[in-house]
Formats: C-alpha cells, structure tokens, sequence
C-alpha cells in the first residue's frame, strides 16, 4: 500500500489503523498528520504528531515506551498536549444564535453549535456530552436557553427537546460526540452565530494550517489554527476511557463549557465540533461526521 501513496496519505493511514502502536506506550494520548514543530516554529515538514501528556527524558522512559524518532520511514515528533478533558454567552436571548449557553433542567450543559435541518424538523446541535450524557439523559427532555446554572428553568426556558444522539461506546473507535434537540418554535432561533452575526454557508474538510474560529458561551470569539488532522485521541470521560478517530487538533482555542462550538473557516463555512480539549489545544469532530452519523445538514 505505502509505495503507491502519498507522505500525507501514508500518516493519515498510520493515525487511523496503525495508532495502536503509539497508545500503547505510557504517556502518549493520540497520534495524527502534522508539521514538524522546531524550536515553536512551523517547518512545513510532514510528520507523524505523537501527543504525550508530558514530555520526559528519555532516561527516565523505558525503551517500550520510547517513541522513534522515525517510524517506518517517516519522521516523528512529540507534543506535549497535558491531559485532555471534555470542553461561557449566559443571557436569554431570543431568537437565540449559535454559540450561546444551554443545558438539560438540571445538568450545567454546555454551547449551542448551530441548527440543522432532515428536511422535516429544525434541531439544535452540540454535543452528547452536553445535553444527552450517554443516554443519562432521556429523551425528549426540555433543553433550556439560558443554561440550568444561569437561571434557566422549565417549561420558561425550554427551546428544544432531545431528539437524538450518537451513543460513545468504550473498547470500540468512535468519530463523533454528537447529539440534536428539536427545536419547538421556529421563531426563538436565527441561522446566525453569536459575534460574528452571519449564518453559516456551508461545510469544508479540515486542512493543516487553515485559520479558523469558533464562538463558544465561555471563551466567546477565539481565532486559531488547525495543527494535526486524521488524529486518533483517547479520553476520558463519565470516568471510562474512550477512543476516538479521524478528529481534528488546533491550537488553543477554548475552555471547559465551550463544548458544541462550531469550528468555523474564513468564509463562515463549518469545519468541526468542538469536543474536548488539554491546556495546549482543542480537540474537534469533523463536521462532516457529525452531520452524516445524525442524517441532518446545516440550517442555512
């Protein structure tokens, strides 16, 4: 397979069918496509990004832990990314924007991404974990802007109800963090997000390099770049560990509450769903899986 592919084509393999061999050393927490980072500057140089909670010396690493500077003939490089954890806009507001804070009557919740459509019904989307915490929460409960911890209460508050997410399964791969609300009357919502006042146009895949934003209810309007694509991450969550593959890693660009963000391209298209983050970059979903695992597409 690899003499007929491309270096990039041959990372991106490497993250997403051979990362075992990297989780499996102490200390390391994903693997994906990157550049060569040399003294906080960008090389261009293409390269397997190996992400550890901290960088040790090698001395005090033993040897099946160590990562090669060069694994099948490709260059490697260690970034020290601290441990990654599930990732405040407060007020009431209607018609109520992307970016804003909502939750679950009685769940500190998380950030309104944007609305979707399946043609039939308008949702709300963010995360499973924000509104839907791995079926803890049943369906069909009021989901409430403002959020719970800012005075939110129900039947008041309520704009939605949970109408589907996508379960996280431990000892499996999974690719989103998702779930969709529906929204009860069309009027309470706008196509556009917080800040920037513009809805989004449309989809794009994530490109190393690209400069993007995102709004969310904590952090607000954050600017960033993406750094690592095709990435494969373990993470904790609800106590158990969970793997997930094919995400995208930026510099940072938020903090906890602003899960369900939207990652946003120059030209307002999405590129992603904020879903976790570390002290030295945020972790998102591929927008393009989150809308094909939950069957809608982008309100606009």
């Amino acid at each position: 397979m690899y003499n007929s592919c491309t270096l990039e084509e041959k990372i991106l393999y490497i993250s997403k069918c051979e990362y075992q061999y990297f989780l499996n050393k102490r200390n390391v927490v994903g693997v994906g496509f990157g550049n060569k980072i040399k003294n906080g500057f960008d090389t261009g140089e293409k390269c397997i990004t190996v992400f550890v909670t901290h960088k040790l010396p090698a001395n005090e690493i033993p040897m099946k832990d160590l990562i090669p500077a060069i694994y099948k003939n490709i260059q490697t490089d260690v970034i020290e990314c601290g441990i990654i954890t599930p990732s405040s806009l407060t007020n009431k507001i209607r018609p109520i924007p992307g970016g804003y804070a909502i939750s679950t009557p009685t769940k500190l919740g998380g950030t309104l991404g944007c609305f979707a459509t399946d043609e039939s019904n308008t949702y709300l989307l963010t995360c499973n974990h924000v509104i839907a915490i791995n079926g803890d929460i049943r369906l069909f409960t009021p989901i409430l802007q403002p959020s719970f911890n800012f005075g939110g209460t129900a039947p008041k508050d309520a704009v939605a109800n949970l109408s589907k997410y996508i379960k996280v399964n431990e000892g499996t791969e999974n690719k989103v963090d998702c779930a969709i609300a529906q929204v009860t009357d069309l009027h309470n919502i706008s196509k556009n997000i917080a800040i920037i006042n513009k809805p989004l146009r449309g989809i794009v895949d994530a490109k190393i390099g690209m400069r993007v934003q995102k709004i969310g209810y904590i952090t607000e309007r954050t600017l960033g770049k993406i750094t690592v694509i095709g990435s494969t991450f373990n993470l904790t969550m609800w106590g158990k560990s969970y793997k997930f593959v094919d995400q995208i890693w930026t510099t940072k660009m938020d903090d906890k509450g602003d899960s369900g963000s939207i990652l946003i391209d120059q030209f307002m298209n999405a590129v992603g769903l904020l879903m976790s983050s570390s002290t030295k970059g945020t972790q998102y979903n591929p927008i393009k899986n989150v809308l094909s695992s939950l069957n809608i597409e982008l309100l606009k």
